[in-house]
């Protein structure tokens, strides 16, 4: 064997040898009480009425929160966090300037016998690779498995799943039904916003809420409505603002929003009924094709880009919102058509 490959050789046993220490060395903690995350008190190993844990959650370990109120206040990686059935309802809160990183999901899991509700909050950061509300369960009883961000900041690389089932045979039935509200703050989604309902009678939830969230997302098709059952997707909360970012081609969901971006580049295909009570902003050097929105009276249309831009369908012949013709472009604007504004045309400088 040549030396290089008995380099890779060393490389790979090291490898294998660091990933099993980490495995081996990984915990899984339980919130017992109300606390600071890096307190030992607030943990236990052993299930949410045990004993304090020696240490606190840390790189490679798992964490259960239940009815309980868990502050962050440093920096933190773990490997998954799961907001716990028959303990709830359960706050993570994250404080000012502070990231928790988490290198797998975020999950909401369901109960069997009872409504399930659990909260994010503060003005921190939370990274995660996906969020899951809602998990396979056999309900005894009608019920809702909810989740409610007003986080500063979340960011989650993959897709949010929000999944709904039903137990029971043919004599009766019991539904879950789960839901995600994003009051305030950003969310960015780099996949897949998706519903999944198990029954034609279930119904699963998504909606901004009216606390000017702002939503980032991130796929070539962004939201995935399940045909099945009932799939409640709102996007025109009070003051709320979704931005389809991707650098490429994206389709906007057909619903109504309040502020509406389109931004990154690429083309973005806005279907037939879409409307607008707010802004249209125009940025990066995305264009639009299919069909242009309809208008609230107190709306308006944003150039800024990070190239010179051309108008296109979006900005229709006769536009009368309150709100007029946004120019904030260093590079230019060139008009394809002629448009009629019943308002104002505001040229920003800068």
């Amino acid at each position: 064997m040549n030396s290089r490959g008995r380099t890779c050789k060393i490389f790979f046993l090291l490898a294998a040898f660091w990933l099993f220490y980490l495995a081996a060395d990984a915990a899984t903690y339980y919130s017992r009480q109300s606390g600071a995350w890096n307190s030992r008190f607030t943990w236990s190993i052993s299930g949410h009425t045990g004993g304090a844990a020696a240490s606190f959650p840390a790189a490679g370990d798992i964490v259960y929160i239940g009815n309980h109120t868990v502050t962050v206040t440093a920096n933190t990686s773990i490997t998954q966090v799961f907001f716990n059935r028959d303990y709830q309802p359960g706050n993570l809160v994250i404080n000012s300037g502070i990231t928790l990183t988490v290198s797998g999901s975020v999950t909401v899991v369901s109960d069997d016998n009872a409504n399930t509700s659990h909260t994010l909050s503060g003005a921190g950061t939370l990274n995660c690779s996906s969020l899951n509300v809602g998990t396979n369960i056999d309900p005894d009883r009608n019920q809702t498995t909810s989740f409610t961000t007003d986080l500063y900041s979340l960011n989650i690389s993959g897709n949010v799943l929000i999944y709904s089932n039903r137990a029971g045979g043919w004599w009766t039935s019991y539904y879950n039904n789960s839901s995600i509200v994003i009051n305030s703050g950003n969310v960015r989604v780099g996949g897949l916003i998706e519903t999944d309902n198990e029954n034609s009678n279930n119904t699963s939830s998504f909606s901004l809420g009216n606390g000017s969230p702002y939503l980032f997302v991130g796929g070539a098709t962004s939201f995935d409505p399940d045909a099945t059952g009932t799939s409640t997707i709102i996007l025109n909360g009070a003051g709320a603002t979704v931005d389809y970012f991707r650098s490429g081609i994206q389709t906007v969901l057909n619903t109504s929003y309040t502020n509406l971006t389109l931004s990154g580049s690429g083309v973005k295909t806005i279907p037939a009924g879409v409307s607008v009570s707010g802004m249209l902003s125009m940025e990066g050097t995305a264009t639009v094709s299919g069909s242009a929105p309809s208008y609230g009276t107190a709306s308006a249309i944003r150039y800024r880009g990070s190239a010179a831009q051309t108008t296109g369908i979006e900005l229709i012949p006769l536009f009368s919102g309150d709100g007029g013709l946004i120019i904030d472009n260093a590079a230019g604007v060139n008009l394809a058509s002629s448009v009629t504004l019943a308002s104002v045309l505001n040229l920003v400088t800068r």
